[in-house]
């Protein structure tokens, strides 16, 4: 969800950090969408909706997954391959888009696996002379002239795997379910010159995968939970300390104050293709929905969409499917909030048996992390200071530590790299 302004300290460095999506990259298998914004792509506050840009980007990055997968197949194959949005590793916010601007999204392979690619995805914005960005007081936060061409707004790093479909009628009908068929194998890439930009993607993203795959490692031996950290008294220890101040402020609020859950029936203009399909950036908006109503309540302000992490869809959507989305605040800074928010898919099947449908429920995603800011009414160049979250129960807070933890990280990794300008120095994952 964006607003009429961003606050400056959140502007994108030049500096790659290894908590920061590659930047701009050409590629020989990429993709270029353009279109311009109207007034249906609005927010409430009337800029264009993340959700919105959301689904550019993984559309785009689809299209150069695609490419990539069945680019090599001959044309006298039985077979093709459907590249489906996995993960999303990061997603960050420069500047809002506006109404009337023409959004350019690039999306172009940087890495491949065996089965899963990543995609770099950069968005900008073309301001047009009747763009809402003339207007805006945002566009004084930007710096020359509010109607400059290609404003960069967004990045981000999604990895697609790939499943075999076969070449006839039985994939053009409701209800496809991709897990029934086989994971295809990517084509090798070839790895870029060294010292471009190119590589540098490649060594970020090779980086990230690592890290996965230690990950799910850790995840299948039983170190961590796949739902996330184990809580433990120490950490329960570490949350009282940090938040005991916080718990005495008159206007704090519980993560259960601004909970939310929002549901939704998927309709057939909510699909990519005619096999039923929902598409991942179509859950994405609906993930941002949910996190910036809880946003708003916390902060009882103006509030903007700062950066996505750790999106994993782990299972497809399908037409007819009512998607539950539930999000809830788990760690508050000086100047940022964290939400947590799942996905769960409701789906009622024909059970020939019973003679009747039978709803069973699908998670799709577990846990991402969605941050946001608060800001003035009528926009400024900071971001206000945030409400305290109260945390009164031993689960809250063993997830305020944890999201304490991760903005730490993030907070250290940044200044790690500042000044820094080489992709080779990233930390080892």
């Amino acid at each position: 969800m964006n607003v009429p302004s961003f606050p400056r300290h959140l502007h994108f460095s030049t500096t790659p950090t290894s908590c920061s999506p590659p930047p701009y990259v050409s590629s020989s298998v990429s993709a270029d969408l353009a279109r311009m914004m109207i007034p249906s792509d609005a927010n409430i506050a009337g800029n264009v909706h993340g959700g919105t840009i959301m689904k550019l980007m993984e559309e785009a990055a689809g299209v150069a997954a695609n490419r990539y997968f069945n680019n090599h197949l001959s044309p006298r194959t039985t077979d093709r391959v459907c590249a489906l949005t996995s993960r999303v590793e990061r997603m960050t916010f420069q500047h809002p888009v506006h109404v009337g601007d023409v959004a350019k999204v690039h999306a172009a392979v940087v890495f491949a696996s065996n089965h899963t690619v990543a995609v770099s995805v950069q968005v900008t914005a073309e301001r047009m002379a009747w763009s809402t960005a003339t207007t805006s007081s945002s566009s004084q936060n930007m710096g020359g002239d509010p109607r400059q061409a290609d404003t960069i707004c967004n990045r981000a790093l999604l990895w697609l795997v790939g499943v075999v479909l076969p070449l006839d009628d039985t994939t053009t009908v409701h209800q496809l379910n991709p897990k029934l068929y086989p994971r295809a194998l990517a084509p090798s890439f070839q790895v870029p010159e060294q010292n471009t930009e190119g590589y540098k993607a490649y060594q970020w993203a090779a980086q990230a995968y690592k890290r996965r795959k230690k990950t799910m490692v850790m995840i299948a031996e039983g170190e961590i939970e796949k739902s996330g950290t184990k809580g433990n008294a120490n950490q329960v220890v570490a949350a009282e300390s940090i938040i005991n101040d916080d718990n005495d402020a008159l206007d704090s609020f519980t993560p259960d104050d601004s909970a939310v859950e929002l549901v939704q029936l998927m309709l057939p203009e909510d699909c990519t293709t005619n096999t039923g399909l929902v598409g991942g950036g179509v859950v994405m908006k609906l993930m941002d929905n949910a996190c910036g109503v809880a946003a708003a309540r916390h902060c009882g302000t103006n509030i903007v969409t700062v950066a996505v992490d750790c999106v994993n869809l782990e299972a497809p959507v399908l037409l007819g499917d009512v998607i539950k989305v539930k999000a809830r605040p788990t760690f508050a800074s000086d100047k940022s909030l964290e939400l947590e928010v799942s996905v769960a898919a409701e789906r009622f099947e024909y059970d020939d048996e019973q003679g009747r449908l039978v709803r069973r429920e699908i998670v799709t995603t577990r846990q991402a992390y969605f941050t946001f800011v608060s800001l003035p009414r009528h926009g400024g160049q900071a971001s206000l200071p945030m409400r305290p979250l109260k945390v009164e129960t031993s689960e809250d807070m063993t997830k305020f530590a944890a999201g304490k933890r991760r903005y730490e990280q993030r907070k250290a990794r940044r200044q790690e790299r500042k000044g820094k300008s080489s992709w080779s120095e990233l930390d080892k994952l």
